[in-house]
């Protein structure tokens, strides 16, 4: 099965091809990771391009993005550290909360109708719905990596994806 011609119901189990499957923190100095929204599945597979080295590094995904990321390994769980901010209400990127709010109203919808494949509250979306996409040990692969990745999805910011990230940010670590 080639990247092009694959199924969208294999990939939706995935959620994300190819992505890293065997994470560990003390292993990797730097990662990319990606918000998805359980909610919106895609029709057909979102095709998203980054440069990683000299290789141009394609994945598919079967969920709309909300987020893509960056973080050293040791600085914690920083995949996580989004929906910490917004819950104790330090979030200031506004079109970060409201993707936020309209998972958490999702949320409160999949307990009320017993949807056992999509999640009911942050820890469930945290562990099943962040998704670690690649690893770096160089930083300005991994920053190069990124603003790659954000421009090639597209930010509702710039008005030309999903995304909720502000672009102008990615510079830093």
């Amino acid at each position: 099965m080639t990247k092009n011609n694959i199924n969208i119901n294999v990939l939706k189990l995935d959620k994300i091809y190819p992505k890293i499957e065997d994470f560990h923190f003390y292993k990797y100095q730097f990662y990319i990771y990606v918000y998805l929204n359980p909610f919106k599945p895609l029709k057909k597979p979102l095709v998203m391009k980054s440069i990683k080295g000299k290789e141009e590094k394609t994945y598919l995904s079967a969920y709309e993005p909300l987020y893509v990321g960056k973080a050293s390994s040791g600085g914690g769980y920083r995949h996580n550290q989004h929906i910490h901010k917004y819950q104790i209400g330090q979030e200031t990127n506004i079109l970060k909360i409201k993707a936020f709010q309209e998972l958490e109203k999702n949320f409160e919808k999949a307990r009320k109708e017993n949807s056992f494949h999509l999640p009911h509250n942050w820890k469930e979306y945290q562990s099943n719905w962040i998704i670690i996409l690649e690893t770096f040990n160089d930083p300005k692969e991994l920053l190069k990596f990124e603003v790659t990745l954000i421009k090639n999805i597209g930010t509702k910011y710039s008005k030309t994806g999903p995304l909720v990230n502000k672009i102008e940010n990615a510079f830093t670590i």
